[in-house]
C-alpha cells in the first residue's frame, strides 16, 4: 500500500489525495513551501501530518509513480491543473483516480478546484529533481547557458564587425561593457575616422538686417519683413525705387539679408560627440575600480602585475584616444546634446552612423539573447540537459582554441536569438591555436546519419582528424550503481556499429551523476578498453570531461573541415 503523502478535505464538498512513496538517496536537502488559497477552512495534512504552513520537505519528485484520488460531493465539483496529465482522471462510484509519473518535469504546477465554474481552492506543487539539487544545479545550468552565450557572443563580435539590432534589455555590469567595448573601441574610431572626412551637414538661413546699399538683392522674405518693419523706412517721391505701402512710395534704409549657412552642428554630430564623451567618462571610472580592486598579496604578484598594467595601458590609451577626438577641429565646432535623436533617419540608415548608434545601444543596454533554449518554465529538464552539455563542451573546447564560424546564433532586429533547438542540426567550427594548418574540430548538436538500417540522430558529434567521439546526454541514472542505466549504454553500441558515414571512436553517456569515485566504475574504465561509456556532467562537476577531452583531443592533429 502506498503511503498518503497529501490530502485536502473541505467537508461535505471534496476530498483530494496523492499516495506514492519517497525515493532514498535523495540529492541535497531542499525544503519546499505549499502555497493554497481557499474559500473555505480546508483540512491539509503532508506524510500525516497537518499542515502549519511551514517548510517541508519534497514529498514530488519525477520519474516517480503516484496515485491521484479526488472524491466529490456534487457533479459541479471540477479539477482544474497546469499539468494537463493529472486531469486525465477515470470516474467510479463517485471517485475520480488516476496514475501519473511526472517523468522528467520538475518545478511548480498549480492545481484547482472549482464549483460551477468558480475556484474554491487553488494550491501549488513543486516536483523536485531526483538527480540534482533542483534549487542549485538546475538553476546553474541555466545561467552557465547565458554565460557561454555571451563570451562566445564576444569571440564572435572580435572578429568581424557587423552592425548588430539590439531590443531593450538590462544594462551590462561593468566587467561585460569592458569586454564589449575592447572587442570594438578600434572599429569604433576608424569610423569615426571616415565620417570626419564627409561628416552629415544641414543648411539653415542667417538672418540679419544690413544698411540697404550693403545688399546685392532684395529676396521676398525682405519684402515681406520690410511691410512689417516701416521704422527702417521713409516717405520718398521716387516711384522706381521707392515701395508702396497704402499708396505711399517709402524708400528703405536697411534690408533684411538672407545667407544660407552649411553647419556640421548637427544633431547626429552632437550624437557623435556625445557617445566619446560617455565612453571616456565610463572608462575612467572603470579604470579607477579596476585599480582599487587589487588584492595587496598574490603569490604570483610579478607576472600578474605585469597582466594587470597592461590592461591598465591600454584604458589608458583609449580614454587619451576619446579625448584626441575630442579634441580635432572637427568636434570643437560641435555643440553639446540636448536630447539623443533616436527617430533620426541618419542613424537609421547612414551606414557610418547607424554603425555608431548601434554600438551605443549594444553597450548601453546590454545583450539581450532569446531562444527556446532560455524558455525554462515547467519543461522537460532532460531538454535543458542536452542543450546545457552541448554548450558547456563547445565552452571546455574554445579554451586553447579560436572560434572560426558557429551557426546557432543569428542576429535580427529583435536582438540576439539563439537557435539552439531539439531536432535542428547546429555547429561550431573550432581551429587549432597552435597549429592553423591542422584546422577544424566539427562539434554538430543532433546532426542526423541515413544509414542503411534507418536514420540515427545522437545528440552531439565531435569531429577530429584521427579521433571522432559521439556524446549523448542523457538525464537518468541508475541509482543502485550511480551510473548510466544499461539501455543508455547499448545505445552508444548501437550509434557507434550502425553509423558508417564516419567512423567513431568513442560513444559517450552524459549523465547527472557524482565525479568523486567514478573511475573505479567500470563505465569509466570502459570507454578506454573498447570505446563505450559514461561520464558524470553537471555545473561544478566537469572535471572528469575536461581531462578525457584534454587527453583525447589534443593528442591529435585535428581534421580539415570539408
Amino acid at each position: 500500500m502506498e503511503d498518503e503523502l497529501f490530502s485536502v478535505t473541505v467537508p461535505n464538498l471534496f476530498s483530494f489525495k496523492i499516495r506514492g512513496s519517497i525515493p532514498n538517496n535523495l540529492i541535497g536537502s531542499s525544503k519546499t513551501k505549499i502555497k493554497y488559497n481557499s474559500i473555505f477552512s480546508p483540512v491539509i495534512k503532508i506524510c500525516g501530518e497537518s499542515y502549519k504552513n511551514e517548510e517541508i520537505n519534497p514529498f514530488l519528485f519525477e520519474q516517480n509513480d503516484y496515485f491521484i484520488e479526488l472524491y466529490v460531493e456534487s457533479d459541479e465539483i471540477k479539477l482544474i491543473c497546469s499539468y494537463k496529465k493529472m486531469e486525465e482522471l477515470k470516474e467510479s462510484h463517485g471517485t475520480y483516480y488516476n496514475k501519473i509519473n511526472f517523468q522528467n518535469d520538475v518545478g511548480n504546477f498549480d492545481l484547482s478546484i472549482t464549483k460551477s465554474g468558480k475556484n474554491i481552492f487553488s494550491i501549488t506543487f513543486e516536483v523536485f529533481s531526483l538527480k540534482m539539487d533542483y534549487r542549485e544545479d538546475y538553476v546553474q545550468m541555466k545561467n552557465d547557458i547565458r554565460a557561454v552565450l555571451e563570451e562566445l557572443l564576444i569571440d564572435v563580435f572580435s572578429k568581424t564587425y557587423k552592425e548588430f539590432p539590439l531590443g531593450p534589455g538590462g544594462k551590462p555590469n561593468k566587467k561585460v561593457w569592458w569586454n564589449l567595448l575592447d572587442t570594438k573601441f578600434k572599429s569604433l574610431i576608424r569610423i569615426l575616422d571616415v565620417i570626419e572626412v564627409d561628416p552629415n551637414k544641414r543648411l539653415y538661413r542667417l538672418n540679419e538686417e544690413v544698411l540697404i546699399q550693403k545688399s546685392k538683392k532684395v529676396p521676398k522674405e525682405a519684402i515681406h519683413w520690410l511691410k512689417n518693419n516701416l521704422r527702417n523706412m521713409h516717405k520718398c517721391n521716387n516711384d522706381k525705387l521707392s515701395i508702396k505701402v497704402n499708396g505711399k512710395n517709402f524708400l528703405p534704409t536697411k534690408i533684411l539679408n538672407v545667407n544660407t549657412i552649411i553647419t556640421m552642428d548637427t544633431k547626429e554630430n552632437q550624437f557623435l560627440k556625445f557617445v566619446l564623451k560617455d565612453i571616456a567618462s565610463k572608462l575612467k571610472d572603470y579604470l579607477n575600480e579596476y585599480k582599487s580592486s587589487r588584492p595587496m598579496y598574490r603569490t604570483d604578484r610579478e607576472n600578474w602585475v605585469d597582466t594587470l598594467n597592461v590592461i591598465e595601458q591600454k584604458i589608458e590609451r583609449m580614454i587619451r584616444d576619446c579625448k584626441i577626438k575630442l579634441n580635432s577641429e572637427f568636434f570643437r565646432e560641435i555643440s553639446d546634446i540636448d536630447v539623443i535623436p533616436h527617430d533620426s533617419p541618419v542613424l537609421k540608415n547612414d551606414p557610418n552612423y547607424r554603425a555608431v548608434y548601434s554600438l551605443y545601444l549594444f553597450l548601453q543596454q546590454g545583450i539581450r539573447i532569446t531562444g527556446h533554449v532560455l524558455k525554462l518554465d515547467l519543461k522537460e529538464i532532460s531538454t535543458l540537459y542536452e542543450y546545457w552539455c552541448y554548450i558547456k563542451l563547445v565552452d571546455l573546447l574554445r579554451t586553447s582554441r579560436n572560434i572560426d564560424s558557429l551557426d546557432f546564433i543569428k542576429l535580427e532586429p529583435r536582438g540576439v536569438v539563439v537557435t539552439l533547438k531539439k531536432g535542428i542540426p547546429s555547429g561550431i567550427i573550432l581551429s587549432d591555436e597552435y597549429n592553423k594548418e591542422n584546422k577544424i574540430e566539427l562539434v554538430v548538436y543532433n546532426r542526423r546519419y541515413s544509414e542503411a538500417t534507418g536514420d540515427f540522430i545522437p545528440d552531439i558529434t565531435l569531429t577530429s582528424k584521427d579521433k571522432n567521439i559521439i556524446f549523448d546526454a542523457k538525464y537518468s541514472l541508475d541509482f543502485m550503481n550511480m551510473s548510466p542505466r544499461q539501455e543508455s549504454i547499448d545505445k552508444m553500441h548501437a550509434y557507434r556499429d550502425a553509423i558508417r558515414t564516419e567512423k567513431f571512436n568513442d560513444a559517450i553517456v552524459l549523465f547527472p551523476g557524482k565525479e568523486m569515485g567514478y573511475k573505479d566504475k567500470k563505465l569509466y574504465k570502459s570507454i578506454f578498453s573498447v570505446g563505450v561509456g559514461g561520464l558524470p556532467f553537471l555545473p561544478d562537476k566537469t572535471e572528469l570531461v575536461k581531462e578525457y577531452l584534454d587527453n583525447e583531443i589534443k593528442t591529435h592533429l585535428l581534421k580539415t573541415f570539408e
